[in-house]
């Protein structure tokens, strides 16, 4: 390159003549003189001089590769590089405070002139995000040199990471293959390409904008606000009015694990997949009931099966196959009550036993108890014997004895349990049967008229016990059942029948008797009469 000089007052002139005059005039307009070694002007006298200087050659910069462009990289002249026009860098000045390394994330603070200040981005501070661009060469604090926008970076180390890893920025800073968790914010920077430890390369993408769904704290959500931008909100406290009106009449969603005080309906078929775990009902932190994965469930304090309005509510349990089914089902009607099962199994041949205020227990069969003895035979009801009892079986087998003493066996009945009378005389005792264990007395008969189809009075059957003593002193008696019932006439009713109301003692004897009143018979009557005897517990 030559620098021309006109040293005159001339010199606009010359520029005007050199600038105005072009080759298609076949004019000379610059003259060199070898001889005196100077330029003159065609048609301007008067130069006192005109100089030329040698300055740097125009030529072309060497190098670069296919698809390459030249780029100035400062505002020097000349001072130029080949440059990837697939990736954008721009200048920036680290304004961190320290020195940063090739490939680090940074956040544009501000500009000093025309060149972004940088700090090192990381995802816990949000001040430092989003990261705007990547650095693609080391920068000591307060230098200035190459960050990447977007495009190819090489020469970093990946080793820790493989290609096709998914980079972001780190919750600390620099990148990372983990995506942030928690309150961090989210970045995806790229791609790795290569992995290496001095030759790694990646594909910067997403440099300068945070381009995922940030996190959000426990027990919040995305609610769109009234300008239509997703806001973090604590569902505890969404409205369902305003802003939020697109909740309206719908339950508040609670932040624990707690269901509120709300009820939610079921408007279709729903399935809670367990997997391993299980789902446990709690009421202050306690298990109330539990449902394992297994199928098993318990439960603290009691569990209902209540009816339908129609049947009583039936607690099923079904074999392995699950085929066949047994059922405990409490009866249509009646009040209810509670069994309590006993502490152990019990042994072989025993059966569950009640004490009557529900407590179960296993107890051995009782030999004696069934039934024990039949007495029938024909009893006499004499006009001459009003109000007496006849004595039935005993000593003389299924017959009877006339018992001439009334004391308050009347027809008018007496007290069970508490009316007693004296028998005086042994006779009196061959109509009773010994109890051979501590067991109720349970009396069924039946009774016909032989003679007296008119006779209507009622007719009193009555069972005494009296203990164990010699035959020839006075016995005491005591009335243990009562039952009144009228004359059948000719034709057999059904069976009537009478239980002790306790159990009476072993040993104790036993006579069954009928209390009549013949005031209005005219003759002797007969009835015939068939007694069961049964021994129960």
């Amino acid at each position: 390159m030559v620098v021309l000089s006109v040293v005159s007052g001339k010199a606009s002139e010359v520029i005007n003549r050199i600038v105005g005059t072009t080759a298609s005039t076949s004019k000379s307009v610059l003259i060199y003189d070898d001889v005196k070694d100077e330029f003159s002007v065609a048609g301007i006298t008067g130069i006192s001089s005109i100089t030329t200087t040698e300055g740097p050659a125009e030529t072309i910069l060497s190098g670069g590769e296919e698809g390459e462009v030249l780029t100035k990289n400062t505002s020097t002249d000349y001072d130029v590089s080949w440059q990837d026009v697939h990736t954008l860098y721009v200048q920036v000045k680290n304004d961190s405070g320290g020195t940063l390394d090739k490939g680090t994330p940074v956040h544009a603070t501000g500009v000093t002139g025309t060149v972004a200040d940088v700090i090192a981005a990381r995802a816990d501070t949000a001040s430092a995000m989003p990261a705007t661009y990547v650095l693609n060469e080391e920068l000591a604090d307060g230098a200035e040199g190459q960050a990447i926008i977007s495009g190819t970076i090489t020469g970093v180390d990946t080793s820790s990471f493989s290609p096709g890893d998914v980079i972001y920025v780190g919750a600390t800073g620099g990148f990372t293959n983990v995506k942030p968790t928690g309150t961090n914010l989210i970045q995806n920077l790229g791609v790795v390409t290569k992995s290496n430890v001095n030759t790694g390369s990646g594909v910067v993408l997403g440099s300068g904008r945070a381009n995922d769904v940030p996190n959000i704290p426990n027990g919040q959500a995305w609610i769109g606000n009234a300008s239509g931008v997703p806001t973090p909100t604590t569902l505890a406290t969404v409205a369902t009015t305003g802003s939020y009106n697109d909740l309206s009449d719908q339950p508040t969603i609670p932040t624990d694990t707690n269901l509120g005080n709300t009820d939610l309906t079921l408007i279709g078929n729903r399935v809670v997949e367990m997997g391993s775990n299980s789902l446990d009902l709690q009421s202050s932190s306690a298990s109330k009931f539990k449902i394992f994965n297994t199928g098993t469930a318990q439960g603290t304090g009691r569990f209902t099966v209540n009816g339908n309005g129609t049947a009583a509510g039936i607690l099923r349990v079904s074999d392995a196959s699950s085929s066949n089914i047994i059922g405990i089902q409490h009866p249509d009607s009646g009040s209810g009550y509670t069994l309590k099962l006993p502490t152990a199994d019990g042994s072989a041949n025993e059966f569950l036993s009640t004490d009557g205020s529900g407590n179960l227990s296993f107890a051995s069969p009782n030999p004696n108890v069934g039934p024990w003895v039949n007495l029938g035979g024909r009893y006499q009801i004499d006009v001459a014997d009003a109000n007496n009892m006849l004595i039935s079986g005993g000593a003389f087998g299924p017959y009877y004895y006339i018992w001439s003493q009334s004391a308050g066996t009347t027809v008018s009945g007496g007290t069970v349990d508490t009316t007693t009378t004296t028998m005086s005389s042994f006779y009196q005792l061959y109509g009773g049967f010994q109890l051979p264990d501590s067991l109720k007395v349970k009396a069924s008969f039946a009774l016909r008229n032989a003679n007296s189809n008119s006779y209507s009075k009622p007719i009193r059957f009555q069972i005494w016990s009296f203990p164990l003593e010699s035959v020839s002193s006075t016995v005491t008696m005591t009335l243990r059942a009562d039952y009144t019932f009228n004359t059948p006439g000719n034709t057999y009713p059904a069976d009537h029948t009478v239980t002790t109301t306790s159990a009476l003692t072993a040993d104790e004897y036993i006579v069954c008797m009928f209390a009549v009143d013949n005031a209005t018979m005219t003759s002797t009557g007969y009835v015939y009469c068939n007694i069961q005897l049964e021994l129960v517990e």
